[in-house]
């Protein structure tokens, strides 16, 4: 089981959304660009993956398909705990997950907690040994995944503050889900580009490839939180939020949608929604690729909606 760091802040305005993946400096608050040595330290640096909730072996052969913009080693969570002095003053970037739980007080007294978890990859400079052993350093972000998972998980995780088996936890934390997020870092990265998780956009000529193929929709889409209990319950009709979506479109276990990733040959696409707090990013994926060709963000509006899927759909017909 591994902590969440706790954050207290005392503030008098709103948060900042984090939504899905972000390619640049943007762990919270403003986004910023990349710089050209932080694109070259994603290169040369020997990136090192942490692995809280994979084989080692699954997670190489994963990344042996795509992963050519620097060396890579893996290392368990375990592993690198006993090491971390050495990775993080060695010449490495460090793919690892974290957790945050953030106390807000807002100029009422109101308190109000807001749980971020995500994967960052970031490297360290400056580093320096305090008189204690413990290391002080300049935290360089390069990307963050964000994740959600079910209401009963997220407030277990609240509660204890730590998090253990995350791809029971997490909706988004499966092997093929991961295989997608690192590609799409992995070319930014190599194509020195970014990607800003405050944003709506889409790919305008690659959306029309979903008027005639299927889109895949996850199972645990199924699901819908009840902001006024903290609880999930099964939509009644979950075919509703395709009233308005004319193409095609397939409900899927997520182990099958997992699957369906690791083994594609060929381009398919499926929706992917994340909900973090009061926030939510409807996206939709190439499953071969990773790419992202349409993304929306919206703040203070977590449910999946008809309109949702409405807009899509807007976006090629």
């Amino acid at each position: 089981m591994k902590n969440l760091k706790l954050i207290a802040l005392f503030i008098f305005i709103s948060l900042n959304a984090i939504s899905q993946i972000s390619v640049g400096r943007t762990h919270r608050g403003p986004f910023k660009d990349l710089k050209k040595e932080d694109y070259k330290a994603a290169k040369e640096r020997t990136t090192l993956f942490v692995l809280d909730d994979f084989e080692v072996e699954e997670f190489d052969n994963m990344l042996k398909s795509f992963w050519n913009i620097s060396k890579y080693e893996i290392a368990t969570r375990e592993q690198f705990d006993f090491r971390e002095k050495e990775f993080k003053s060695g010449n490495y970037s460090i793919f690892e997950f974290g957790g945050q739980l953030v106390t807000m007080t807002s100029q009422s007294g109101m308190t109000t907690e807001f749980l971020y978890l995500n994967h960052t990859l970031y490297y360290c400079t400056d580093i320096k040994e305090n008189k204690k052993g413990k290391l002080k350093y300049d935290y360089n972000e390069l990307a963050s995944i964000y994740f959600s998972g079910d209401a009963d998980s997220m407030w277990k995780i609240i509660d204890s503050k730590t998090y253990g088996k995350l791809t029971e936890q997490l909706y988004n934390y499966k092997l093929g889900y991961m295989k997608n997020y690192l590609q799409f870092i992995h070319d930014c990265l190599k194509d020195e580009w970014y990607s800003f998780a405050f944003s709506s956009t889409y790919e305008k000529k690659k959306i029309k490839a979903l008027k005639n193929s299927t889109l895949f929709i996850p199972d645990y889409i199924k699901v819908q939180y009840s902001g006024w209990k903290g609880t999930d319950k099964e939509r009644e009709n979950p075919d509703e939020l395709f009233e308005d979506y004319k193409s095609k479109y397939e409900w899927i276990s997520s182990e099958e949608l997992n699957n369906k990733i690791l083994n594609t040959k060929e381009n398919f696409y499926y929706l992917m929604y994340t909900k973090v707090n009061s926030m939510k990013m409807v996206s939709v994926v190439n499953g071969k690729t990773g790419e992202v060709i349409y993304t929306d963000y919206q703040s203070l509006s977590y449910q999946l909606k008809p309109k949702d899927l409405k807009e899509i759909y807007s976006k090629f017909k």
